[in-house]
């Protein structure tokens, strides 16, 4: 499983470039750890030239044998897009949660950190503490 995973990113590099791509709508896949395991699924579209993106996604998860849905709003801001690794700055917002995130892109593969502010502590899960993300963003091709 690990070959395999290590052989899909290293194709994927070398026939993708998300950040610097000239499209617009990128499909968003990935683990997050925040406090509990998640994966997360979501679309991204490509604000402005500033590598400025702007995204929407769920977090799906277990909490106490129940399915565990979390609607998400992000905005990412992409530093150095010519060199690799280059960083970026991400806002995740939740209803439940706030969550500034830093982190370093590689082509389509991410990887942040982050810390979530929780707004509602009266849900039957925790929204608050560090949030560990492994994403991956493929272009989508409507050409």
């Amino acid at each position: 499983m690990k070959k395999t995973l290590v052989s899909l990113v290293i194709f994927m590099n070398f026939f993708c470039n998300a950040q610097t791509s000239t499209e617009k709508l990128l499909l968003e896949g990935g683990y997050i750890y925040f406090n509990k395991n998640f994966a997360d699924v979501g679309l991204k579209y490509k604000f402005d030239e500033n590598h400025l993106m702007l995204g929407a996604n769920a977090l799906i998860g277990e909490s106490n044998g129940k399915l565990l849905l979390i609607p998400e709003i992000n905005v990412t801001k992409y530093f150095n897009a010519k060199n690799f690794p280059f960083p970026f700055a991400r806002l995740n917002v939740s209803p439940k949660t706030v969550t500034p995130q830093f982190g370093f892109s590689m082509l389509v593969a991410e990887m942040g950190l982050g810390y979530g502010f929780a707004l509602d502590d009266a849900s039957s899960y925790q929204t608050k503490g560090f949030r560990l993300s492994l994403n991956f963003n493929i272009p989508l091709n409507f050409k």
